[in-house]
């Protein structure tokens, strides 16, 4: 993943946040990358890729989310 911020999930797997474009599209991706013993990162198929034009309605349901769960917890 190309120019990506990366979150340690544990010792063997990091999620990758990066935008892409595809066919004219600009796109979220949000993927597992395997990182390998020499610390390279390998995309998974496991993530999810949504349009730029959501990223802001993603971004408010996740904080929404997280902050319902804080309130509750």
């Amino acid at each position: 993943m190309q120019n990506a911020l990366y979150i340690e999930k544990n010792r063997n797997i990091d999620i990758g946040v990066n935008m892409s474009e595809y066919k004219g599209h600009e796109l979220l991706n949000i993927r597992e990358c395997w990182v390998g013993r020499d610390g390279e990162r390998t995309p998974t198929r496991k993530g999810i890729t949504i349009p730029k034009r959501c990223a802001k309605e993603f971004y408010e349901a996740l904080t929404k989310v997280l902050i319902d769960e804080e309130i509750t917890s």
